[in-house]
């Protein structure tokens, strides 16, 4: 599949389990610091608004954060600690989340 947005060309593959936008409920992913949906990518404006992407990649210098990713778009990130009998995981949203309606 192929869309231009604001003048530039996207292509991908249309796969099983993509967001449908009747879905009734988000898909939210938790993505470690250096996954290829962030990596993968010179530009990375279709699914990080570029407001935000000093909070993915501090400084610039090549260390990226872990995201939080929904229907596609970043987020925000995260952080797990693993603490004496339990995992705590803590969000950071770059926006209030909300539901979609």
């Amino acid at each position: 599949m192929e869309a231009l947005i604001e003048g530039t060309e996207y292509w991908w593959e249309p796969g099983p389990g993509k967001p449908r936008p009747d879905s009734p409920s988000p898909r939210i992913h938790l993505l470690p610091g250096h996954d290829e949906f962030i990596l993968g990518f010179k530009n990375r404006d279709a699914a990080l608004d570029p407001a935000y992407a000093g909070r993915i990649c501090p400084g610039g210098n090549g260390v990226f954060s872990p995201t939080i990713v929904i229907d596609g778009i970043v987020r925000g990130t995260w952080k797990r600690t693993i603490l004496r009998k339990r995992v705590k995981v803590g969000l950071s949203p770059s926006l209030p989340f909300r539901g979609r309606n």
